[in-house]
């Protein structure tokens, strides 16, 4: 496996021990990466199929899925536990996010970009990043978006 080839640790094992400063050091850099990563611009939305084409070719196409999607889960999500209301706000941040940031040009996106995936060696330099399982056409705020997500006390300020 790719992990036991890398030097260094995954950025998870050692972010609760790190200074404030210290992690902003590595997000620096990681935000470096990712600005390389995000410079390879494609040619559609979301996945990539076997055959060089993407599910969507447009913005429009892949946000006007995702609401249809979502609204079709309306049964399911209120039935875990979120009220009409919540719904109805989830539904109405997925509007704005389309229309918000708009996108004319996708790039390649990580998909996954958290700190299990971000290896670091002793002296806190990125050695590597693993596990583009998740990669995808998108505009770039997607992986900030997807790391503030899975980790709000990650502060990208």
């Amino acid at each position: 496996m790719v992990q036991r080839k890398l030097p260094g640790t995954a950025l998870s094992d050692r972010q609760k021990s790190l200074t404030q400063q210290e992690l902003q050091a590595v997000f620096r850099q990681a935000g470096e990466i990712l600005s390389k990563i995000h410079s390879i611009k494609v040619n559609g939305f979301y996945k990539r199929q076997a055959d060089g084409s993407w599910d969507f070719a447009t913005w429009q196409k892949v946000m006007i899925s995702a609401l249809k999607d979502r609204a079709a889960e309306k049964t399911f999500i209120l039935a875990s536990g979120f009220s009409e209301i919540e719904f109805n706000v989830m539904l109405g941040l997925l509007k704005k996010y389309k229309d918000e940031f708009a996108c004319d040009q996708p790039v390649l996106c990580h998909g996954d970009f958290l700190p299990d995936h971000i290896f670091v060696d002793d002296h806190l330099v990125i050695s590597g990043i693993i596990d583009f399982g998740e990669f995808q056409g998108g505009p770039p705020i997607h992986d900030f978006a997807r790391l503030s997500f899975e980790h709000p006390e990650i502060n990208l300020g």
